[in-house]
């Protein structure tokens, strides 16, 4: 029903503030004649919504009329392996005196609340063990009624059984602008100061979402709405983050900027004295809500910013409360380097062979195993079922299947379907079927791979089979900075380490007929590899030794806390793929 939903916008067609369309007869304020009429909210405007997935619409005022031709749709944020209950609408929907006292005592326009369908109902909360008279904040998507959020005078709070997690007032997000508050009260707040495209989560702030290597940041299934609205938030211009000030309003901030790209999202901040939109609202009215929203700031992306920015940080970092890089999963290689998982440019290569892209899997499966991250491989020498084979040896650290001419036991179909989960739970694979991609397409779909799943890392491997298309009269030279660099940002922007493995040109061999390690001015394009990588590195055999070890040579670490250059030997066990220290 979003196209339907986008179609009928469109045409000036939209619900009353805070309400939604759904199928069958509606009513709704008149784009052609409510604003000259004397009552403005008057619902004057009948729009039918069919089974086709189309519409027809009459005003019983003016007698503008139209239709839109039906679509074919699914919702593209439903995951068919899920089951998921829908409530039944509410036969009726009381609203006693001490209902309206409680929205009063908050400045909540009367109007605001009966057009989002709240009433006061009755509930169970686990967390008191038993029913209780609340207040109900119904979750419409697309014009159907999906979840129910609950509330009790206590402040407790509940939702229906397996409801479809969406964000509050989903129908009313615009592609020009959306504000992303924290509860329903702010985004009722910022309804009665005359905004129409407000949401929030259902399931609040993380409240100890610090730290880049935590595991939950990743996994925390408060963000599934965020997941189920992917689509719709992709095409979001500009988004205004005016979460709380206190430390969970923060975390949240920080997360939804980097899933939805910082450099879309702008900051509200609020006076002292209030701590959310609601506050502002009952504290000081609505044109110090409106300053505060209109006055938000970008929020900070690399540029140009004074010390003063970055005090805390300093502090931070001074005191040793800011982890300066995660564990590899080898000892021997955490003093040369360690990723982080906030951007980082690291750029890998090795000769054809030597083990570069094995060696690499195993680092990103350590990442995941220890730190909860997700990887999204853009892997062109891997078809998908074969990498993640590979990958699955690594998990289970037993050969795949059984080899001819080997006796050893391979790993058993439970085994199998164990590895699967976990790599299921861990890792994407991007893939363009019909012809090679380009950086643009990698980074779009990277952008989605960060926002439904918080990827912590993009593997291009190997760049030389990305589709090209440099401008004529750009050297090489020119254009790899300029694709390194737009990598660059993507990645800090996101909160995503960008890897890219790269072969060397041809080398010429030492005295023992050996290629020699290559470093990073060996790879075809110039010196732009040495200088744009935060992190570089290769990966060697001597193959006139078949029980030789595997080199790890780091050349470049540009943050010295994040390690050094130097040496690490590793073992290979081919029948696994697995590495262990030397």
């Amino acid at each position: 029903m979003t196209e339907l939903i986008a179609a009928l916008a469109e045409n000036g067609v939209r619900p009353q503030r805070g309400g939604g369309f759904r199928r069958g007869d509606n009513y709704t304020t008149c784009p052609q004649c409510s604003h000259t009429r004397k009552k403005k909210t008057d619902p004057c405007l009948s729009v039918t919504l069919d089974d086709n997935g189309g519409a027809v619409w009459m005003c019983h005022h003016c007698g503008w009329s139209g239709n839109v031709a039906g679509f074919l749709y699914r919702r593209a944020s439903q995951d068919d392996r899920k089951p998921i209950r829908r409530p039944e609408p509410p036969k009726e929907t009381p609203r006693p005196d001490p209902f309206w006292a409680f929205f009063d005592r908050r400045s909540i326009d009367r109007e605001v609340v009966e057009e989002m369908g709240i009433y006061r109902g009755e509930a169970y909360f686990p967390q008191a063990g038993q029913s209780k008279p609340c207040i109900v904040f119904p979750y419409v998507a697309d014009g159907v009624l999906v979840n129910n959020k609950y509330r009790s005078a206590q402040k407790e709070f509940a939702q229906d059984k397996d409801a479809e997690r969406t964000l509050y007032n989903y129908d009313q997000i615009a592609d020009d602008m959306l504000i992303w508050v924290e509860g329903e009260m702010d985004v009722l707040a910022c309804l009665t100061a005359g905004y129409r495209s407000v949401v929030t989560l259902p399931d609040g702030a993380p409240k100890d979402l610090k730290d880049e290597d935590d595991p939950r940041r990743e996994t925390d299934k408060r963000f599934a709405a965020m997941t189920n609205c992917a689509d719709r938030l992709e095409r979001i211009q500009r988004v205004v983050i005016a979460t709380d000030t206190d430390e969970p309003g923060n975390n949240l901030a920080e997360e939804l900027a980097r899933r939805l790209g910082k450099e879309r999202c702008w900051r509200a901040r609020w006076p002292a004295g209030c701590k959310d939109a609601n506050e502002v609202l009952t504290k000081m009215g609505v044109d110090v809500l409106r300053r505060c929203i209109e006055s938000a700031k970008p929020y900070p992306v690399k540029s140009l910013h004074t010390a003063e920015t970055y005090r805390d940080d300093v502090m931070a970092l001074y005191r040793g409360e800011i982890q300066q890089g995660l564990t590899t999963g080898f000892e021997n290689l955490d003093r040369f380097m360690k990723l982080t998982g906030t951007g980082q440019l690291v750029i890998l290569t090795g000769i054809p062979n030597h083990g570069k892209s094995e060696f690499l899997d195993q680092i990103l499966v350590n990442y995941c195993r220890l730190h909860g991250w997700r990887v999204a491989y853009c892997s062109f020498e891997n078809n998908p079922p074969r990498h993640i084979a590979k990958l699955i040896e690594k998990v289970v650290k037993k050969p795949f299947r059984q080899y001819d001419g080997v006796n050893v036991t391979p790993m058993t179909s439970d085994e199998v379907e164990m590895g699967m989960e976990w790599v299921e739970e861990h890792c994407l694979f991007l893939r363009a079927e019909e012809e090679a991609p380009t950086i643009d397409w990698i980074l779009e779909k990277t952008k989605a791979a960060v926002l439904r799943y918080g990827i912590k890392a993009l593997v291009i491997d190997p760049y030389n089979e990305i589709e090209h298309k440099r401008p004529d009269g750009m050297t090489e030279t020119e254009y790899l900075s300029q694709l390194l660099g737009k990598a660059r940002r993507f990645g800090e922007n996101h909160g995503v380490d960008m890897i890219f493995v790269a072969h060397p040109t041809k080398l010429q061999k030492n005295g023992d007929g050996q290629e020699p390690v290559p470093d990073l001015y060996d790879i075809s394009g110039g010196a732009h590899w040495n200088n744009k990588a935060d992190i570089g590195f290769a990966v060697w055999r001597d193959k006139s030794n078949p029980n030789s070890t595997t080199l790890v040579k780091v050349h470049k670490v540009r943050n010295k806390d994040l390690g050094q250059v130097g040496t690490a030997d590793f073992v290979y066990h081919r029948l696994t793929g697995t590495y262990t220290e030397a």
